[in-house]
């Protein structure tokens, strides 16, 4: 399990971070097992999951914290990692629509967990179901980037092969 603040590999069922000693969140799936192998947009269900938690009072309010700054940590990595590669690329232009999918998912990805943060001061679960509505429709945008990813990809090995 990692550590959602210092990022270091600590045994599953830990309490807490055996580097930093923050709290280790007891959420379901293999959400904090390895961040780089379940991709973005298969975050969804853990992100529900873990707000219905909170809800209910199951995990705590820092717990929660922890859990956001961690998915938001891993957006901004994915984000630096796109944007560079984009920037040093001809990519924009080559997939213009691709591009734009996918940057627009990750906005609404990142204000989605912004608007989640709200809950933890204000207590309202409204806000956490607005976040999620925001994540939701981040997803579909990433999604349909992928899609067109995969589409050209296909297309150009079609090409080749003629």
């Amino acid at each position: 399990m990692l550590c959602p603040k210092c990022q270091a590999a600590n045994p599953r069922g830990s309490k807490f971070c055996q580097n930093c000693q923050s709290i280790l969140l007891a959420i379901p799936g293999d959400f904090l097992e390895d961040p780089q192998t379940v991709p973005l947009t298969g975050r969804l269900e853990s992100v529900k999951d873990v707000c219905e938690m909170v809800k209910k009072g199951e995990i705590t309010l820092d717990e929660f914290s922890a859990f956001l700054s961690s998915v938001s940590n891993l957006l901004a990595v994915k984000a630096e990692e796109i944007t560079e590669l984009v920037e040093s690329s001809n990519y924009a232009s080559q997939a213009p629509q691709e591009v734009e999918a996918g940057f627009k998912g990750m906005d609404l990805y990142e204000a989605g967990l912004t608007n989640m943060i709200l809950f933890i001061s204000t207590g309202d679960p409204a806000v956490l179901d607005e976040g999620l509505k925001m994540i939701a429709q981040g997803n579909e945008f990433i999604n349909q980037a992928m899609e067109l990813n995969q589409k050209a990809s296909r297309n150009l090995q079609w090409d080749i092969m003629l």
